[in-house]
């Protein structure tokens, strides 16, 4: 190692919703997601005699616990030292943007750089215990863009038995990555992050899946012909119009249509507000409350949005819009 100090940024990323939670054809979740520029996170790592994790950043009592188990695994498998880490920037945390896997994979990707391990972002991934329901975060650390997942397989010997969220389905590798393309240059994203939304994760998340799924089978049949008949292809045409109709289509079905119900008021208010300012593909990413839109207009007009949606917003609670875009490719880091 020639340099002492790993500096490590990676992106957020939104899920458009798992597309099967069915289960009937053998195989369930299944997804799409989108790599962003911003929000991200930055972290800088050194060797240390111990744990330690500090920075501008706020970090949560939840993710200093998770690294501090990754690194005891990392310690009683490779026989490894301690780790300094410094958090630069983060996600926004339980929003729908994938902090907790990014967080995970980038701490998991910096013990790897600074001790020389050599290990596949799969190998990774098990010991961060990611991926076990959608691989649309671990992708998104790997490569950026546009993602497709096959999900996992469902009954018989070697398959899942229980619907349940990636926080419960440790034991579970990440799927199979089936789609991976840029979006068009001139597209970009409008995000909206409610202050009022609801946070959902944990007990009550495992608690939701376990109560509305299965979901009906008509309804993860119409999702996957949606994805694959007029999402994918509106991406690779340079299509807005039906990739915008297509992703909202989607969010009207199967879990991600519970997972709209389970917002609060004021959050569907925003998303119907971002559709009539002109966005297109609008809808939740995951849980929430995070929302997006879609928009080919240039800066100009996405200001006007942007300005129209924070005015709105006063009478349902406030709200950070953040313009962005498709990010090209998955974490990168540099030694100082």
């Amino acid at each position: 190692m020639s340099h002492e100090t790993l500096r490590l940024h990676t992106h957020s990323r939104l899920a458009f919703g798992l597309i099967d939670m069915n289960g009937e054809i053998g195989r369930v979740e299944g997804g799409l997601g989108l790599v962003l520029e911003k929000p991200y996170l930055e972290l800088c790592a050194r060797r240390g005699d111990g744990m330690c994790i500090n920075g501008p950043a706020a970090v949560s009592d939840g993710t200093r616990r998770k690294f501090e188990a990754m690194a005891r695994v990392f310690r009683e498998e490779y026989d490894i030292g301690g780790v300094e880490v410094r958090v630069e920037e983060t996600i926004p945390g339980h929003s729908g943007l994938g902090s907790g896997t990014q967080l995970a994979l980038a701490f998991g990707q910096a013990v790897n750089l600074l001790y020389e391990l050599k290990l596949p972002l799969s190998q990774i991934g098990r010991i961060a215990q990611r991926g076990g329901t959608s691989g649309i975060g671990c992708a998104a650390f790997e490569t950026g863009g546009f993602l497709a997942d096959g999900g996992h397989r469902f009954g018989g010997a070697d398959g899942k038995r229980l619907f349940a969220p990636s926080s419960a389905s440790t034991e579970f590798a990440a799927p199979p990555i089936l789609f991976h393309s840029n979006l068009p240059s001139s597209w970009h994203v409008v995000l909206a992050l409610p202050c009022a939304g609801l946070i959902t994760h944990g007990d009550e998340e495992r608690a939701l899946f376990s109560k509305h799924c299965p979901v009906p089978a008509e309804e993860a049949a119409q999702a996957a012909r949606l994805a694959l008949l007029k999402v994918l292809p509106a991406i690779m045409e340079a299509d807005l119009q039906s990739f915008g109709a297509g992703i909202e289509a989607m969010q009207r079905l199967g879990l991600k249509r519970i997972q709209i119900a389970h917002q609060n008021e004021q959050v569907r208010a925003i998303m119907a507000e971002m559709r009539r300012l002109g966005l297109q593909g609008v809808g939740m990413s995951s849980w929430g409350p995070t929302l997006f839109g879609f928009s080919d207009s240039g800066p100009d007009a996405d200001r006007e949005i942007v300005r129209a949606l924070e005015d709105f917003s006063v009478g349902v609670g406030g709200v950070q819009v953040i313009r962005t875009r498709a990010a090209t490719q998955g974490a990168t880091w540099c030694w100082e």
